[in-house]
């Protein structure tokens, strides 16, 4: 696991779930969201510096949705947000039944209708307080993929096509694939580790997300 370091910059403000958050935009996640913190090159910096807006990243690396360290939901906190830019579950799928028999970790991650469970109900929280919400689906892994995520593929696109359909019955979510970012064989965009984003990785899957939000917003 990565460490969570603290880190501000003009585009974007990274600190602990504990500490006040403020911004137009709140980031929570896992290391997909925080990885490349040190070098101002995360995924929620580069939609930051995109868009032109003030986003607070309180994802930590490792952290799963049901539960453990630093849960992702405990990480949102309640705000005048224009936009909650959220990813998760991968850790849940990995850790809590080794990407094998995981029906129960993804009914109670999320529905097959993307109506019910963990990840719905975090959505609402953000809905409720006004923002709007950019679920990230995860991007394809590359062959060789470490710490078990090679055998997660299948996984995460069925939580890709859940959480597809949970935003489908919202206006004000959406979806964004991030495997529509790059393929698992362009290798540059992985980090060593062939699971997090490299910055080249991270600055396609931000600006992906960005060009999402504003397209919502144009509708």
């Amino acid at each position: 696991m990565r460490h969570h370091h603290l880190l501000i910059a003009l585009s974007i403000t990274t600190v602990g779930c504990d500490a006040p958050l403020e911004g137009d935009v709140i980031a929570i996640g896992d290391s997909i969201f925080d990885y490349n913190v040190e070098e101002d090159a995360s995924i929620p910096a580069v939609i930051g510096e995109t868009l032109g807006l003030e986003v607070a990243n309180a994802a930590v690396g490792g952290a799963e949705v049901l539960g453990g360290d630093a849960p992702i939901p405990d990480q949102y906190q309640s705000g005048d947000w224009d936009w909650a830019v959220m990813d998760g579950g991968g850790n849940d799928m990995n850790d809590r039944c080794g990407c094998g028999e995981c029906d129960e970790v993804m009914e109670a991650l999320i529905s097959s209708d993307g109506a019910s469970g963990a990840i719905p109900e975090l959505v609402a929280t953000a809905r409720d307080d006004g923002a709007r919400v950019a679920w990230v689906g995860y991007y394809d892994l590359a062959a060789g993929a470490e710490f078990g995520f090679d055998r997660c593929g299948e996984e995460l696109i069925e939580l890709r096509a859940r959480t597809a359909a949970m935003a489908e019955g919202d206006e004000g979510v959406i979806f964004v694939d991030a495997s529509e970012a790059f393929t698992a064989d362009e290798l540059d965009h992985y980090d060593d580790d062939r699971v997090h984003p490299s910055i080249k990785g991270g600055r396609a899957v931000g600006e992906l997300v960005a060009a999402a939000m504003l397209a919502a917003e144009a509708r």
